[in-house]
């Protein structure tokens, strides 16, 4: 925290006039006056307060040494702990642009049409909990420089013959690709910071610790290693997608294998950036599940997790059932076994759903695409074995009550189906065991469902990435 000149209270970054504000006097001072206080700009590290949460371990930094009230990844409202530490000093930083009135108003705007979120979400003191955070981001600069070949085809027929004609395609490339970005902490999930993405790395500044004061920020503990191919093989499909488009290749088949060669353009990746970029972060927890919704602070995108209330979706569905009676039973006249079928097809349907969605969740807890959560120990795509969720579709307690009846009524309704009976009552009573069978299902995909929009409370492992030097 830095003194007011005027009064020494504690000045604060001021979103609005970007300066630095005085609580007390509104004093106003530019943050580029602290820049070369005692040698800051030489300077490698800073001075910070370091807050660690003792539930999941997570750690951020603050110029501020009030102690902070909750944990902004796991939800935890214990005061966290805090030490001075001297922490690497990043190259860059984008300030806060978007005030945090400015998110709340978003984050209101969204939540008037999620109509099954729980009321928890719309509590005054859950919107009040947002807080400003720095996240550390890798920013690489990929050039692609030199002369090229891409492999061509044209294909033609000669009477029975189909004749493929190759040809190399040749040209010269010179083209820079700036402000390519990856987030740098394993605390944050990469399907949020992808969500919240693009940044404007233009407005980019030189790092000043005056910018912190007022908010928190996250240190890297993820390599710079581990997004190397990322950053590089998206400059290649840029401009393999440019050099397709180039006239004198217009005609030819060109197979896109070609851009995951990192020599076919001459890459040259610079030595990356260490940023950070700000974003607006609030945490919602429920037993051992947490939800984020995480605003972008400089441009006012926003990613959500918002699980479902039980209560208001059966609430729904029970008064959307009555119209759709009477549009069954008055409009649309169905025979008994005509009826048996639709609805056994119908579970069917929920069954395939229901399994759909447990695979989605061995993925997700698995982390797979999460690099960041791997610190690149893992490969990018992991493929999650169809035993691996088959056994957690059979562990599920509350699924597998659906599953047995489910079964059963499909077996009951085939059977049926099969001794084809005069009486239509055997077709009514097949129905209805779908019917109830479908029902218990839906419930199971509700309930997996808030699994799949919420996460696992985190557990860290820090291993002083912040105390590291940035690694090429």
């Amino acid at each position: 925290m830095y003194p007011c000149p005027s009064c020494g209270g504690g000045l604060r970054f001021d979103i609005p006039s970007q300066k630095l504000k005085c609580d007390f006097c509104q004093t106003a001072a530019d943050p580029s006056a602290f820049q070369t206080l005692k040698g800051a700009e030489e300077e490698k590290d800073f001075e910070v307060t370091k807050f660690i949460c003792s539930q999941c371990g997570a750690e951020i930094i603050s110029q501020d040494q009030t102690a902070a009230a909750f944990c902004s990844f796991c939800g935890a409202s214990t005061l966290l702990k805090s030490r001075l530490s001297r922490e690497k000093k990043p190259d860059a930083i984008i300030p806060f642009k978007k005030t945090k009135e400015d998110c709340i108003s978003s984050y209101r705007k969204m939540m008037r049409r999620a109509l099954f979120a729980p009321n928890e979400l719309k509590d005054e003191s859950c919107i009040n909990s947002f807080r400003g955070i720095y996240m550390p981001y890798w920013v690489y600069d990929v050039s692609h420089k030199g002369a090229f070949c891409l492999r061509g085809e044209k294909y033609s027929r000669s009477g029975d013959y189909d004749i493929t004609r190759h040809y190399d395609l040749t040209g010269v490339i010179d083209a820079d690709y700036q402000g390519i970005t990856h987030d740098a902490s394993s605390e944050f999930s990469d399907d949020i910071s992808e969500s919240l993405a693009p940044y404007n790395v233009r407005e980019m500044q030189r790092f000043n610790p005056a910018y912190l004061s007022g908010f928190y920020a996250d240190t890297y503990d993820v390599s710079s290693r581990v997004y190397d191919q990322d950053a590089a093989g998206l400059a290649g499909r840029i401009s393999y997608e440019h050099a397709k488009k180039i006239p004198v290749f217009k005609g030819y088949s060109m197979k896109s294998k070609h851009t995951a060669n990192a020599s076919l353009f001459h890459t040259t990746m610079n030595y990356p950036h260490y940023a950070l970029f700000p974003v607006w972060f609030m945490s919602y927890r429920k037993n051992d599940r947490v939800s984020y919704v995480s605003i972008n602070g400089q441009t006012g995108k926003i990613t959500s997790d918002i699980p479902i209330d039980y209560k208001k979706y059966t609430l729904c569905s029970l008064l959307l059932t009555i119209p759709v009676f009477f549009l069954l039973n008055f409009v649309v006249f169905m025979k008994a076994k005509s009826a048996m079928i639709v609805s056994a097809l119908l579970l069917i349907l929920s069954l395939i759903l229901s399994f759909r969605e447990i695979a989605q969740i061995v993925k997700k807890e698995s982390g797979a695409g999460d690099r960041g959560l791997f610190r690149g120990s893992a490969p990018q795509k992991i493929k999650i074995p169809f035993s691996e969720t088959w056994k957690r579709f059979m562990k599920d307690k509350f699924s597998v009550p659906g599953i047995l009846t489910s079964f059963c009524a499909i077996a009951a309704s085939a059977v049926i189906f099969i001794l084809n009976p005069v009486s239509d009552y055997y077709y009514y009573l097949g129905a209805a065991f779908s019917i109830i069978a479908v029902f218990l299902t839906i419930i199971t995909i509700m309930r997996n469902y808030n699994i799949l929009s919420t996460r696992k409370l985190p557990q860290f492992n820090r291993e002083g990435g912040d105390d590291r030097a940035p690694e090429k």
